[in-house]
């Protein structure tokens, strides 16, 4: 996430010139290239040990940090329209409303979903709470 987000600072800082375009492009390629080994090895994980995915999604901790994977998604996106689109056609205008659709779906279906495993699972108590449980909300608020 952080990553993609020091691309997106520097294609929107002022006084913008080449080579500030040409760092952000490598962080951004960066960012793409750590999103990619960060979903294999958790791919990995997840044939090696198929019953951890379950577990993984069902823990009251754990769980939440699913929301931060949308998190890396949204700052691809992001950086795919400040990165992406000035050196491509017109198609990928119509791409990237297609991915935004679907992120905003996804991460509204991953709210309720999360929240509902949440709420409904082990019972919680007030000195359970912790602020950890923003994060299935935040992706759909970007």
């Amino acid at each position: 996430m952080s990553t993609g987000g020091i691309a997106l600072l520097l294609s929107v800082t002022p006084h913008l010139f080449k080579g500030l375009t040409t760092v952000g492009t490598i962080i951004f390629n960066f960012d793409l290239l750590l999103l990619t080994a960060s979903c294999i090895a958790i791919s990995i994980r997840f044939y090696l040990y198929p019953s951890a995915l379950f577990r993984s999604l069902h823990h009251p901790t754990e769980s939440l940090s699913f929301s931060t994977m949308w998190l890396s998604i949204v700052t691809i996106i992001c950086g795919i329209q400040k990165y992406g689109a000035p050196s491509s056609g017109h198609w990928i205008i119509a791409a990237l409303r297609i991915l935004f659709w679907t992120y905003a779906a996804l991460t509204f279906l991953n709210a309720v979903f999360q929240y509902y495993l949440l709420f409904t699972g082990k019972p919680l108590t007030l000195q359970s709470m912790t602020p950890a449980w923003i994060l299935p909300i935040f992706p759909v608020m970007l």
